[in-house]
Parts: structure tokens; sequence; C-alpha cells
């Protein structure tokens, strides 16, 4: 059997896998899907499907539980459960308190049946002890089938003391104050609308911006008070760069195609950062209806996005059939469906 050292993360948890099965209800076999699978780091996730590698109870029923045991005792802050097979079985969530009691800290009534693997994080109860132990309380009989468990990690605190803030919480205040004009410094001309801005801030995220406003200094007849005009950049692609230098992230609010023309205006002030968080945004939200869009967004102007023009034919070569299926499919030219079939139809044969 595998064992798990604690390792430290940030904000000073400690992250764990499961180095002991306690108890169980009852395992498929003493093998492949035994309770001991749940021991050490994931083996199965992120594949799907009743594979060897994960712990599956021998009954369906709604009894079925797991007790394990980790190596260092926590002050319990997350439990993530990697379920492989039939996700959201899980009905109850239990910690073993200092009097050998399981306590509940997250339960649900009704189980659900979800057809795909996930690391499960459910929001639990605080609880005042060190724990070192957790018991998994399953249902199978909404599935009518396994509900299957690759891994388990615990997430805690040596000491009860509150995590230091997350740099998340630095993010969000700095929101506040993003085009805003009180105690701003520095005001653009984007295109008719003025846009407020902070030159610390700014100079320091952007070595772009710290030479503009270092140039305005040298020259005596500017001011760096006054307005600067922004040409070649449109106000929603200003105002995602600036988000970005306040925040590091972009506005949730912008579609793929708002963020294609943020990653341009990124690349006009040689910002690489806020080019790989539009480029791993876009990535992640694609989906069937928009993935059309936004490859021709992507490569109609130079420079062509290659990360994203790449990740759309992966995703129209794996899901050609709904995607063909799309009004934006249907209404593209000719000549880019057909280009888009064929490069597609590369990958496939590749």
């Amino acid at each position: 059997m595998a064992t798990a050292d604690a390792s430290k993360g940030s904000g000073g948890t400690i992250k764990q896998w499961v180095s002991r099965i306690i108890s169980f209800s009852s395992q498929y076999d003493n093998n492949n899907w035994a309770a001991s699978c749940v021991v050490g780091e994931p083996k199965v996730y992120p594949r799907y499907g009743d594979l060897s590698g994960s712990w599956a109870s021998q009954s369906i029923d709604t009894n079925q539980y797991i007790e394990l045991g980790f190596k260092e005792k926590v002050f319990v802050c997350e439990i993530d459960i990697y379920e492989t097979m039939n996700a959201g079985g899980i009905k109850n969530i239990s910690v073993r308190s200092p009097q050998g009691r399981w306590e509940s800290v997250w339960s649900m009534p009704q189980v659900q049946v979800i057809q795909a693997s996930r690391v499960f994080s459910p929001p639990i109860k605080d609880v005042s002890y060190k724990t070192d132990a957790v018991r998994l309380e399953i249902d199978c009989t909404a599935c009518g089938t396994w509900v299957e468990i690759d891994a388990v990690q615990l997430i805690g605190r040596k000491f009860d003391i509150a995590p230091s803030p997350s740099m998340q919480v630095l993010a969000d205040d700095l929101s506040k104050i993003v085009n805003q004009s009180e105690y701003s410094d520095v005001t653009f001309d984007v295109g008719g609308t003025l846009v407020y801005g902070h030159r610390n801030i700014m100079s320091a995220r952007s070595s772009y911006f710290r030479a503009l406003f270092e140039d305005m200094n040298k020259n005596k007849n500017q001011d760096v008070k006054n307005t600067i005009p922004v040409v070649d950049v449109s106000i929603d692609s200003f105002c995602g760069v600036l988000f970005y230098l306040y925040t590091n992230h972009v506005y949730d609010s912008y579609t793929s195609c708002q963020l294609i023309d943020v990653w341009r205006a990124a690349d006009f002030y040689i910002l690489d950062g806020l080019k790989a968080v539009v480029v791993e945004t876009v990535v992640t939200r694609m989906n069937t209806d928009d993935v059309v869009a936004v490859y021709q967004k992507a490569c109609k102007d130079l420079p062509v996005i290659e990360e994203i023009r790449e990740a759309c034919l992966d995703y129209i070569s794996t899901n050609m059939a709904a995607v063909s299926l799309t009004d934006t499919f249907k209404n593209i030219s000719r000549d880019l469906m057909l280009e888009i079939v064929q490069l597609c139809t590369a990958k496939m044969s590749l």
C-alpha cells in the first residue's frame, strides 16, 4: 500500500492524500477496485468509467461507506474528492472528533447521477478541532450501479489561525479603483471616452506605460497629467488591459471574441502575461455555439493567435457532429467551411 506525505500549500495550509484505510462497508475485489485504491494520488482521474484503480463497493445500496486516514491532524479547510464513475453519489461527509465520534460536515438529502469525472469540493462546516480522518457515505441507488472514488485530498491548517489573505483579495480590492477618477493621476482619451489610471500601478506593471510616462516627464512641452490620446485600440480592449494591470485577471463579462481583441491590445502593449490569461480563459470557455466565431476572430487579423486557433480546431474535430449543426457554422462562407473541415480532418487522421 502506497503512503502519502503531507505537503505545504499556499497560505500555510497542508495538503494530504489518504495514507491509510480505516474501514469500509464493502469492496468489489481485493485488487483492481479495492478500498486501498483510494490511498495516495489519483490513478484514474480525469478519466471516467468503470476503470480499475478506483474503489468500488461490492454492494449497490444506500449504506456504503469508506473511512480514510491521513498522516497529520489538521484544522480542516477543504476536502477534495476525486469521483471517476457516477459522480454525485456521496450523501454525507464526516470527520472524526477528538472523542472518536464522526461529525457530519456536509450532507446531501438527495444524491445525483453525473456521468463524468470530477473533483468534488463541497462547502464544509467549520469544526473547532484537528482531525486526521474522513468518512464518506455513498448512495448507489440513484445510478443503480457503482459509485467509484479514486482519491481524496484533505487540506487544512496545522494551527487554528485565520489564513493570510489570498492574492484574489488584493485583486478584488484593486479592481475597485480601476478607471475611477478619484485620486487618479493620469487620463487617457480612448476614442472620445476618458479613462482614468494611476501612474505608479501602471508603471510597475507595464514597461510600455513606464517608458511612456518617463518620456512625457522629460518633454517640457508635455505634462503627464494632461490627457493622453489612445489610437488603434478600442475602449473595451483598453479597459481590459487596464483591468489586467490592476488585478491580473480579465473581465468575466467579456465574451471570448472581446477577449481576442484584448489579446491584440496586449500584444501592442507588450503584455505577455495578459496574452496568456486570455488564451487560458478563451480555451476554458470554449463551447459548441461559439467555437467557429472564436476561430474566425483568432484568424481574421495578424498576428494569428495560434494557440486559440489550434484549440478551436481540436475542439471542432472532437465535436464535429454538434458543431456542424450550429447556425454559426451553417452561415460561414463555403471557403471557410471547407478550410475548417479539411484542417479538422487532417487532425483526426493524425
